[in-house]
């Protein structure tokens, strides 16, 4: 037999001894068993029951425990309870000062403690209130809310306000969201603020999962991510879409990626990079561009573009490559090549394969196999290498 507080209620107040023996089969919702077992149960609740007593409210029991069990008898949830009241009109057990646990398979997956709390008819539903914490044994996460949805039997966990969540790598905050026991999977939407500590980043999202057990963080909307030394930021990045490996410290980025290096050599200018896919290495510091890449030097005024490119960002050197070109908007000097290495510091550029030089003043272009020296300041020099191909150079007459 099953026991529910629906089946339950239409007994509740036959007698005060019925009551007591009812309220505990009430608050002890099990699955059906042997029946001199369920008899030697209710017998030592009973005895451990420090105080029974019918309230205006309802039926009171102190120091409950309760247990819901599924079809095949396998225990879904235990809770005690300082006290629990049984709602009638609304069919509902109130409990206060809770501490519980929600199995799945046997292990417990939650340890769960909050202030007050209401236990539904069947049993399938807890809502808890007031300094709620929920602890994963199996990962060390620890959630942490002021209004909770437990469902059993959906492994699910739902905070619906200040939600927190943390374990010795990540820590996150906000408005609301809900962890998925059986995947580990805490979802968070809504004002997130989040802190990777061995990283040194701090993420700024509207949706963000952490994959717990997988030590992953996935952003499917737009994120900032920074990432700082002691008090100072160093980097920052912009993209749609993102996902952070807390194991190997590597950042993936896609859709509408900006980095920009706030430090970069002695000068601290800010280097700034854009592209669609883009992995951030955080321990080797660098930033490899697999789809077309744009890098804009803001004060010197140059950009280059290319298809492909790595910009080391300890060793503040970029490796471009396939499509290569460096524009000096200051003086509107022009560079193509099939291959570019530039220092970042010096804005020294070399160039290989198919390069060509153009400038605008004096009008003045010249093409061959190799290039070196800087667009800034249009000191470039082409040469032959070791091939023997002509450098061809051609001179621009000022129009009069």
């Amino acid at each position: 037999m099953y026991f529910s507080l629906a089946k339950l209620s239409s007994k509740l107040w036959a007698t005060k001894a019925a009551s007591f023996f009812l309220v505990f089969l009430l608050l002890v919702i099990t699955a059906c068993q042997p029946k001199s077992k369920t008899e030697q149960k209710l017998e030592q609740e009973i005895t451990s029951t420090k105080e029974e007593s019918l309230s205006e409210g309802g039926l009171v029991l102190d120091n409950a425990s309760l247990e819901q069990a599924d079809e095949e008898g396998d225990t879904l949830w235990k809770i005690k309870a300082e006290r629990a009241v049984y709602d009638e009109d609304n069919k509902i057990a109130k409990i206060e000062q809770i501490e519980g646990s929600l199995f799945q398979e046997g292990e417990v997956v939650l340890q769960v403690r909050a202030n007050s709390g209401e236990i539904d008819r069947e049993g399938t539903k807890i809502s808890l209130q007031n300094q709620i914490v929920a602890v994963d044994p199996r990962n060390g996460a620890v959630i942490r809310g002021e209004e909770v949805q437990w469902l059993p039997k959906e492994d699910l966990l739902i905070v619906n306000d200040r939600l927190s969540g943390s374990n010795q790598k990540f820590s996150a905050s906000a408005n609301s969201g809900r962890y998925l026991t059986k995947k580990q999977h805490l979802e968070l939407v809504g004002d997130i603020e989040a802190t990777a500590k061995e990283l040194s980043l701090t993420m700024k999202s509207d949706r963000l999962t952490w994959l717990v057990k997988d030590e992953r963080v996935v952003g499917s909307s737009p994120i900032q991510i920074d990432r700082f030394q002691e008090a100072t930021i160093t980097d920052r990045v912009v993209a749609d879409n993102s996902e952070v490996d807390l194991n190997t410290k590597i950042v993936q980025l896609r859709n509408n990626v900006e980095l920009k290096s706030i430090e970069t050599g002695e000068k601290a200018q800010p280097l700034q990079i854009a592209t669609n896919s883009a992995i951030w290495n955080l321990d080797a510091e660098t930033v490899m561009a697999d789809k077309p890449l744009r890098i804009v030097y803001p004060t010197e005024k140059i950009t280059l573009t290319a298809n492909r490119g790595l910009v080391d960002l300890k060793q503040e050197v970029a490796r471009l490559s396939d499509g290569v070109e460096g524009v000096s908007t200051d003086n509107q000097a022009n560079l193509v090549a099939s291959q570019l290495t530039w220092d970042i510091p010096t804005q020294r550029i070399q160039a290989m394969g198919n390069v060509f030089y153009r400038q605008a003043d004096p009008p003045f272009s010249v093409s061959g196999p190799r290039a070196i020296g800087k667009l800034q300041d249009q000191s470039i020099v082409v040469s032959g290498g070791n091939t023997g191909t002509r450098v061809v150079t051609e001179i621009i007459p000022e129009e009069r």
